[in-house]
């Protein structure tokens, strides 16, 4: 597994990313799920969208939801 260096000044920490990681422009979109923490190009943002929504199956919610009965609740 390839690791990156992390460097820390004040409230900022730096990622140092190997040669076959490194990114063009100044920026990177970033996103944090638990503990995971991805980064990518800004330009990206919507073709990783993209590819997220159409690469679900072809029989996807074929059947709807097949969700269970609500739960009776309590009026607020």
């Amino acid at each position: 597994m390839n690791t990156a260096k992390l460097s820390a000044s004040g409230e900022w920490q730096t990622v140092l990313l190997p040669e076959g990681y490194r990114f063009g422009g100044t920026e990177v979109g970033i996103k944090k799920v638990g503990e995971v923490v991805y980064l990518f190009p800004p330009t990206a943002a919507a073709d990783i969208f993209m590819r997220g929504i159409t690469g679900f199956s072809a029989d996807f919610m074929e059947n709807g939801r097949e969700q269970g009965a609500q739960a009776a609740r309590q009026d607020f």
